[in-house]
């Protein structure tokens, strides 16, 4: 049976061609970075996203339907990483963005959700 993260990635689509580029930098301790690595994993239909820190960058994909919607590629630093800048599905059929800052603002409230949340064992 294979786990959550495994499962979860399993399904995940790639962000489409047609995305846009906001303006958005944030950096992040080691510790965070760790965090944000073990990412985010839904146990029931009521979590909404699924968000993981690889190599490249951090994604966000809807967990309903495995599309990626946002994605902030990752640079190491000597003290943790850099995010940004913030790359947003621009596909009208899989996501329909409000405006900019509520992107941002979306972001922000997801990666505080994952550095919030308790690491299962």
């Amino acid at each position: 049976m294979p786990t959550q993260r495994e499962y979860w990635l399993s399904i995940r689509q790639s962000l489409p061609s047609r995305r846009i580029e906001v303006p958005y930098r944030r950096k992040f301790t080691r510790a965070e970075a760790e965090r944000l690595r073990a990412g985010l994993w839904p146990h029931g239909t009521d979590d909404r996203w699924v968000i993981e820190l690889d190599g490249e960058a951090l994604q966000m994909w809807r967990s309903w339907t495995g599309m990626c919607v946002f994605r902030l590629p990752a640079r190491s630093t000597k003290d943790g990483i850099v995010l940004g800048p913030l790359i947003v599905n621009n596909d009208p059929n899989q996501y329909r963005g409000l405006t900019n800052r509520h992107d941002i603002k979306t972001v922000n409230e997801l990666i505080r959700m994952v550095l919030e949340t308790t690491v299962e064992a």
